[in-house]
């Protein structure tokens, strides 16, 4: 291997050898990473969905986008499962029913499930093994019968629909598979009829011109909704219902089937081209829809109450909004002074909702008045221990969430707080840097990672402001040091 002569020292490369050094410290601070088998996902925390199982009336589940927060004494303490190596990016948590009451989600590595209370995850298998889960639903009468949607691994294959008859331990052979360009988006069963299944779908084609705004030319695609129905359990399926004359172009995904009519059924529509979201509703199992609320947003939450009040909200630009039918779905009034809800749900005629812990002051809150008004129940920094099934799997990844402010070091290390940093020096630019951190774990390595980077940075800084100073006329009186 030849050797590059080195180049004599020069004013212009001084830059280039900052730039060595900024990325030294960059690559010191990517090597200071806890390393784990699996992390939160990266975004803002936030909450997901709210579970409350019948079997544990003083239970409360929170999902999230970093995990599980869990209370066993009706929200009195709090405790925290993180995401584990077959849960990582967990989302669309959901119970199957008594008297399993399965837990559900759907992550990085298709369709898992819990039966431990998030201690341990398990992979669905059979024929959902090859492929990736999308979208899954326990049917709620039948803890045995879960469905599933899923896209192949590879690049030959088309999305399809499956069925398990044992709790998602294994499934069948595909009972649909969808040939056309585009995607499978949800799929759900109906409560008073689980033969009558629904599955959202859209074709990816080029655009008609139709909307106004697009031409058909093939360079500009466009996504067409199509409804699917099965009224056999997925043995058969009716032709596909073509839902743009109705809707327009875009996606869909079903919010709920009517719990006393199997062909009355709710979908949330998203249009293709504006921020714009619908719900839309039909009595005649998808052939016609009616459009009673749409917003300039996204909506969120969807409820069926067990007095058939339906609560349905959403947010947009000027904040949330919110709409009640006591009608089964028939009218919609406005729902107002609402939180930023994300999630809804119900117990012994209590209503639980998600919330914006930044904008709202707590994760979640309890309305005892038909949601004229919320209670805080709970928000992150509440959360004052992990799980003791996952303490050793989650602890990285606890000091990151005490690091960022979610909670209090002492949900991580109940037993103690571990030592703080070295004693911190100032360098000559006026910076903070820390000692050798050899030993330093958990947050103390993110500390000590993010003071050698900004030191560096600093350095840069007082550099080039020596340089200016330098190079300026002494018109002011001032003494370049």
């Amino acid at each position: 291997m030849a050797l590059r002569a080195v180049r004599p020292y020069s004013a212009p490369a001084r830059g280039k050898g900052m730039a060595i050094l900024l990325w030294v410290a960059a690559a010191a601070l990517i090597s200071l990473l806890p390393r784990r088998d699996a992390q939160a996902n990266g975004a803002f925390p936030d909450s997901l969905q709210i579970l409350l199982p019948q079997n544990r009336p003083h239970q409360i589940v929170l999902g999230t986008n970093f995990g599980l927060v869990i209370s066993d004494d009706d929200g009195q303490t709090w405790s925290w499962s993180c995401e584990q190596r077959n849960s990582i990016n967990g989302n669309l948590y959901q119970l199957g029913p008594a008297p399993l009451e399965r837990l559900y989600a759907l992550s990085s590595v298709g369709l898992v499930y819990s039966d431990d209370s998030a201690c341990t995850w398990t992979i669905a298998g059979g024929s959902l093994g090859s492929v990736l889960a999308n979208d899954a639903f326990a049917d709620p009468t039948d803890p045995a019968q879960v469905w599933a949607l899923g896209n192949p691994i590879a690049a030959s294959g088309a999305p399809a629909v499956y069925h398990s008859n044992d709790s998602a331990q294994t499934f069948g052979p595909s009972l649909y598979d969808d040939p056309s360009p585009g995607a499978l988006t949800s799929i759900e069963s109906a409560r008073s009829d689980p033969m009558t299944v629904y599955v959202a779908r859209y074709d990816l084609l080029p655009c008609d011109g139709s909307d106004g705004g697009t031409t058909s030319d093939a360079s500009t695609m466009c996504q067409y909704p199509r409804l699917l129905r099965s009224s056999d359990g997925g043995a058969h399926w009716d032709p596909p219902i073509d839902l743009e004359p109705t809707l327009g172009k875009g996606t869909f995904r079903i919010i709920a089937v009517d719990p006393h009519d199997p062909r009355r059924i709710f979908l949330r529509f998203t249009t293709f081209d504006v921020p714009m979201e619908t719900l839309a509703v039909s009595v005649d199992a998808g052939l016609t829809f009616r459009r009673p609320v749409t917003i300039s947003g996204k909506l969120t939450a969807f409820l069926w109450r067990g007095d058939n009040t339906i609560l349905l909200t959403g947010l947009t630009d000027a904040g949330p909004v919110g709409f009640r039918s006591p009608d089964g779905g028939e009218t919609f009034l406005p729902w107002t002074g609402i939180p930023s809800l994300r999630a809804l749900a119900e117990r012994d005629g209590h209503l639980y909702g998600a919330a914006d812990w930044i904008k709202d002051g707590f994760a979640l809150g309890l309305s005892m008045d038909d949601g004229a008004t919320f209670k805080p129940v709970m928000t992150f920094s509440d959360v004052r221990s992990v799980r003791s099934c996952v303490k050793t799997q989650c602890e990285d990844q606890c000091d990151y969430q005490a690091g960022i402010g979610l909670w209090p070091a002492e949900t991580c290390h109940p037993e103690g707080v571990p030592p703080t940093p070295p004693a911190q020096k100032k360098t000559g630019c006026g910076c903070v840097t820390a000692d050798e951190g050899a030993g330093a774990t958990g947050n103390q390595k993110w500390q000590l990672a993010g003071a050698t980077l900004a030191a560096a940075i600093c350095w840069l800084a007082s550099w080039r402001r020596r340089r200016r100073i330098q190079s300026r006329p002494s018109n002011r009186g001032y003494t370049a040091r």
